[in-house]
């Protein structure tokens, strides 16, 4: 069961930070690991009456360091290199 008092977060910063509306679309896009905090937001969504949807993505396996470019994201794309992140 899904935690309600992280639920009525969600709803309260999908309310007055986002200005959220019953007739937006609401798309979360989550990984595994911050999964349960992405339902909450999708549920809090769905209880303020968006269409609210929710994408996992699934995991990906970090390029080697000499394939990482360390170039704007999007010329590194073009190169068809990854672009050089930090992690957190």
């Amino acid at each position: 069961m899904m935690n309600p008092l992280l639920i009525d977060a969600s709803r309260n910063i999908l309310e007055t930070s986002l200005g959220l509306s019953p007739d937006e679309t609401l798309l979360v896009v989550s990984d595994r690991q911050k999964q349960d905090i992405a339902e909450a937001i999708h549920q809090a969504g769905l209880g303020l009456g968006a269409e609210a949807m929710l994408v996992v993505m699934k995991e990906r396996r970090k390029a080697p360091e000499s394939r990482r470019c360390r170039e704007s994201p999007l010329t590194c794309l073009r190169k068809g290199r990854s672009p050089q992140t930090t992690d957190r």
